[in-house]
């Protein structure tokens, strides 16, 4: 047996009641008998009263003196203990080297000392319960015999809650290491002592390195110098738990990268010292994808406000061709119309009414032609992607002078045709982007490249001109600009992106098919 410390109460007391007991002793003077009465019965009150079980043993190591507390202890009188071996109080496993260990207790001349070298050791109940005991052993020879005194406390409760404590430990140690978030500790000073290891992943750094570091070098420069002040208020304030900033902090990782973060902090007392304990989530992600979302609203939101604006333009250009080109066209028709039928009997004045009222209606319907290609060409239905694209270039390089407006097209997709939503889509992106590259980027040469099979298409609008502000809205009255564009390839199940031209300019580009 053997253990921590405990407290002995001196052994010579019980060795020198045991040696009564055990020695017969020549008569004493009446007045020493007294004396020796009152002390022994002092002696015995002391050794009953006692909280801890003490166990004297003989020489051979069999039981002389067992008190109340070791009665408790051991669920056994000391009527059935006294004379039996001590070992009966052992586990199985430690009696066969206990009394060798007592005997080489004997020969050291020690007087006291503690029973094991790790701490707690076992006991034996009578019932055959084990628990653990901490114990002192002492020993003092009267008379010319030797007798050892253990002095034994129950530990079990208190290992029971050593225990729980450390199943809560390792618990909660396992959580903080198995948390997604970041678990960061530190002193009231600021200086980390805990760093988890979802907070080594968010961070980039790692938890040897971070030790005794402030925790505001987790900060990007410029918060650190208030950061200092909200602790020291959060630890003047007493309050127990808060959320950091508005309840989102910065932080930067070890590369430079910043990080949004949902941060809270609390404080605890452990060991006499205050730590607080900062739990961060990463939402840098999410809050890139919640400016997306409100910067995408507002696209859209300028969008619909754009096609009402392209709505009314598109009305108003409407009735001004009806009535000022296709009118004004219908009106000469019936006046040319009225005056062949007056000078029907001219010949020579007939003829020429005749020739001009076929120019007049040849030119009403190039008009109409005009006004249905600006709402959808019809070369698109009829002859496909390619011939529209060709047409529309060729009918721009006529107004465009100085400019280069070229179209490439693979010979197998010349006649190949696609879905009639995927056509007007790309039609329309590819007449919006090479207005934008003449008028805006002021290019002077567009080249439109339509490239695929039956089951994909690729068509690229590349300039030569100043290049587009890649985060701005570029629309001119009347047209959608890129949000317009992007919503169209979006509608199809298209893919649609911006990009620098390496040899300057822009590359506005749409895929359609297989990878959807």
């Amino acid at each position: 047996m053997g253990g921590a410390s405990v407290h002995a109460l001196p052994a010579a007391w019980f060795q020198q009641e045991a040696y009564l007991h055990l020695t017969d002793m020549p008569p004493l003077p009446t007045e020493a008998q007294t004396g020796l009465s009152d002390s022994e019965a002092r002696l015995r009150a002391l050794f009953e009263s006692a909280m801890d079980g003490i166990v004297t043993i003989d020489a051979t190591q069999r039981i002389v003196l067992f008190n109340k507390a070791a009665e408790r202890m051991f669920r056994c009188e000391a009527a059935q203990a006294l004379g039996h071996p001590i070992t009966r109080f052992m586990p199985q496993r430690f009696r066969g080297q206990h009394a060798a260990h007592v005997e080489a207790f004997g020969t050291t001349g020690i007087t006291t000392r503690r029973m094991g070298s790790i701490g707690a050791i076992s006991g034996l109940r009578a019932d055959g319960e084990e628990f653990p005991i901490e114990a002192s052993i002492s020993q003092v020879e009267i008379a010319g015999q030797k007798l050892f005194t253990v002095i034994l406390r129950d530990v079990t409760e208190r290992v029971q809650n050593e225990l729980r404590l450390r199943e809560q430990q390792e618990t909660l140690a396992a959580v903080i290491d198995a948390a997604s978030d970041a678990v960061i500790s530190c002193d009231e000073d600021g200086r980390i002592v805990l760093f988890n290891p979802a907070a080594e992943r968010i961070f980039g750094r790692t938890a040897a390195s971070m030790l005794n570091q402030p925790l505001d070098s987790l900060m990007p420069e410029r918060y650190r110098s208030g950061h200092g002040a909200d602790l020291h208020g959060f630890v003047e304030s007493k309050v127990t738990r808060r959320a950091m900033g508005a309840g989102r902090v910065k932080g930067v990782r070890a590369d430079g990268e910043v990080l949004e973060l949902e941060a809270s902090i609390s404080r605890a007392v452990v060991n006499g010292k205050l730590t607080l304990t900062a739990i961060l989530r990463d939402v840098t992600q999410r809050a890139r994808a919640e400016e997306a979302l409100l910067r995408y609203q507002s696209e859209l939101s300028d969008l619909a406000q754009q096609l009402m604006h392209q709505e009314k333009e598109t009305t108003q250009r409407l009735a001004q061709a009806l009535h000022d080109q296709l009118g004004q066209t219908l009106t000469a028709i019936r006046l040319t119309f009225d005056a062949s039928a007056a000078n029907a009997q001219d010949v020579q004045a007939s003829g020429k009414a005749r020739q001009q009222l076929g120019g007049l209606i040849d030119q009403a319907i190039k008009q109409v032609r005009q006004v249905l290609v600006d709402l959808r060409p019809p070369l698109l239905d009829d002859d496909g992607l390619a011939a529209a694209l060709d047409n529309e270039l060729r009918s721009r390089d006529l107004t465009l002078p100085g400019i280069d407006l070229l179209l490439e097209v693979e010979p197998e997709v010349s006649r190949t045709r696609w879905p009639a939503d995927a056509e007007y889509a790309a039609f329309m992106v590819a007449r919006e982007a090479t207005s934008n590259a003449v008028q805006h980027a002021k290019a002077t040469l567009v080249r439109v490249v339509l490239a695929g099979d039956e089951s994909q298409f690729r068509i690229e609008v590349i300039d030569d001109g100043q290049g587009w502000p890649l985060d701005t809205q570029i629309a001119r009255p009347g047209h959608l600009g890129v949000v317009g564009m992007r919503e169209r390839a979006l509608a199809t199940g298209a893919r649609f992106s911006i990009a620098p031209n390496p040899g300057g300019g822009t590359i506005v580009r749409l895929d359609w098919g297989a990878h959807r």
